[in-house]
Order: C-alpha cells, then structure tokens, then sequence
C-alpha cells in the first residue's frame, strides 16, 4: 500500500469518490480487476489510466485527446491503412507480460497497454 500512496497520495480519497465509482461501474471486468491487484505496480497503472481517462492533468488530457485524434486521423487515411490485415489486430496484454517491463519498455508500450486495458484487451 505504501507503495500506491507514494505514486498517487490521493488513492484513498480516489477510491471512496463518487466519480471514482462512476468510473469504474462503466470499466471492463479487465480494468476493474486491476485495482483489485496484489501487485501495487499493476494498481499503480490502474490509477494512471483513471487520472489520464478522466482528465486529472488537463493538459495531459488534452494532449492524450490531440494524440488520439492525429491516430484517427492517421488511421482513416488510405496511405497509413495497413496493407496486412493481420497487422490490425491489436496486441493482447498480461499482467506479467505488463509487470516485466523496463520503465523504458513501459514508455514505448504504455498507451497501448492502457488502451488494452479500457477495450479488453488485458487480462491478469
């Protein structure tokens, strides 16, 4: 638990919040599942998706929303569709997979790994 408390001092606050709960109810099984962790490092992650979903830094908010949409953009335009249909499906994610990351690794797979966990694509 310290562990949590140092990343995010207001996990408890968090936790017992109406919007937290909010949040939550409308979260996959998956995501869910991640607070509920053992693992701080995975509850950790758990709460970085909150914060950046629900726009506790509204500049990161902003910034993940330009981002989203620029891959929108980027996805809807016939030159970047990929040309193997095999190269849509998107990269399933485990836990273990997830916790054996270098902080470098974490850096380069992060939004993928925390768009997994909102759509499913995440399990323990």
């Amino acid at each position: 638990m310290k562990e949590i408390v140092k990343a995010h001092p207001d996990a408890k606050t968090l936790v017992e919040s109406p919007e937290f709960l909010a949040w939550r109810d409308t979260q996959s099984v998956e995501v869910r599942a991640l607070f509920e962790s053992s693992d701080p490092k995975t509850v950790i992650r758990a709460f970085d998706v909150y914060k950046s979903e629900v726009g506790e830094n509204k500049e990161e908010a902003e910034s993940a929303k330009d981002k989203n949409k620029a891959r929108e953009d980027n996805a809807s335009s016939p030159a970047s569709k990929p040309k193997n249909p095999s190269a849509k499906e998107k990269r399933q994610w485990t836990a273990a997979q997830v916790k054996a990351l270098s902080q470098t690794e974490w850096a380069k797979v992060r939004d993928d790994v925390y768009e997994a966990m909102a759509d499913g694509r995440y399990s323990e």
